[in-house]
Order: structure tokens, then C-alpha cells, then sequence
């Protein structure tokens, strides 16, 4: 077991050592401009190795791209007792939600994204993903009120909305305490928004014998 543990995080070093290489010259120069091969040689592995980690040069830019695409259905899922699905995402999404992450680190992040169409495009796969996976957990968590697609999507055009606003106050240098703020109140606008048609749905109910319920 201690050999599995060595081999495990071993491998978790590779992972990362060759995401941030790729990160910094895809940052330097431009996604479309780098190549595999320079990637390679700069983490100090092959070609197979990177494929080994990954299955696409995007999958290098984006390393905490699954992260990302879980993390409204996750919130949904450890909802307490009595909780809807939009209070929990309400009070954990800025605190939890890697979309909404501001500091001095996305500044070229950002940029990056912005000069590549690749890179939009996965950005959209990305947040369709989230909606795909928050409308599943809804699906089995709802209370038949509203179609949980629909609810996903709703709360998906709000997620939308909020990386937008991100990207663009990024693009015009805010300052970071700024941005954050920014998201904050964005975020609080946008939910009190949905709340009216949503504040209640797939509220977690108490189990029927008393006990600690499992997560739906």
C-alpha cells in the first residue's frame, strides 16, 4: 500500500510539473503557438508521456477543468437537511466554485483564453458539462416542481454571466479587491433573481425514520 501511495503521488508530480510547464509557455506565447514537442521538452518528458496525462493539448491549459464542471452538482449534493439546491449554491458558490476564483494568477490565465478560439471553445464545452451534471443530480434530488434541465439551465446562464463579467473586468486590469467584490454582488443579484422560480426546489428532506440520510 505504502508502494501504491509512493506511485500515486509520483505520478501527481508528473501531472502537475507538465500543466504548469505547458501553462507558462502557452502564457508566454499564445496557445495556438505552442507545440506539444516544446512542452515535452520543457517539463523534461516525452510526447507519450504528456498523452499519458492527458488527452488533449487543452486538457494541459485547463488541469482543474473537472473540478469546475462538478462543482455546482457537488454543492447540490452535500446540501444540508432543509436546504434548496439554490440556497446551497447561493452561500457556497463563490467560496467553492473555481469559476469565480479572482487573483493576480488569472490576469494572464485569462488572456491566454481570450487569444485562443480553441481555448473559448473548451470554455463553453466546459459550462455545458456543469449543466449537464448539475441538471442530473437536480433530476434525481428534484421534487417534480420544474424540469431539473431547465432549472440547470437557468442557474447555468447565471454561471455564464458571472465568468463573462470576470473575463471582461480582468481584460480592463481591475484591480483584484475590485473584481472580487464585483463577483460578489453579481453573484448575490443574480440568484436573488432565480429565487422567486427556484428558491425552493429540491429542497433536502429530513428522512422519515429520524436518521442521518445519505446524500442524494
Amino acid at each position: 500500500m505504502a508502494e501504491m501511495g509512493l506511485r500515486a503521488r509520483k505520478k501527481q508530480r508528473t501531472r502537475l510539473t507538465i500543466s504548469t510547464a505547458a501553462t507558462a509557455l502557452f502564457e508566454e506565447r499564445g496557445f495556438e503557438q505552442v507545440t506539444l514537442a516544446e512542452v515535452a521538452r520543457a517539463a523534461e518528458v516525452s510526447v507519450n508521456t504528456i498523452f499519458n496525462y492527458f488527452g488533449t493539448k487543452e486538457d494541459l491549459f485547463f488541469d482543474r477543468q473537472d473540478e469546475a464542471i462538478a462543482a455546482p452538482a457537488g454543492v447540490v449534493l452535500g446540501r444540508a437537511t432543509g436546504q434548496s439546491a439554490w440556497y446551497a449554491l447561493v452561500h457556497d458558490s463563490l467560496r467553492s466554485d473555481p469559476l469565480f476564483t479572482a487573483d493576480e494568477l488569472n490576469r494572464d490565465w485569462l488572456r491566454t483564453i481570450d487569444e485562443s478560439p480553441a481555448l473559448r471553445a473548451r470554455v463553453r464545452e466546459i459550462m455545458d458539462r456543469r449543466e449537464e451534471e448539475l441538471a442530473s443530480v437536480l433530476a434525481a434530488a428534484g421534487d417534480g416542481s420544474a424540469n431539473p434541465a431547465v432549472v440547470a439551465a437557468l442557474i447555468g446562464g447565471a454561471h455564464r454571466a458571472i465568468a463573462a463579467d470576470r473575463q471582461a473586468r480582468f481584460r480592463a486590469n481591475q484591480a483584484i479587491r475590485t473584481i472580487r467584490t464585483a463577483l460578489a454582488r453579481l453573484t448575490a443579484g443574480s440568484y436573488a433573481l432565480l429565487e422567486p422560480s427556484i428558491g425552493t426546489y429540491a429542497t433536502k428532506a429530513a428522512p422519515l425514520d429520524g436518521t442521518s440520510a445519505s446524500v442524494t
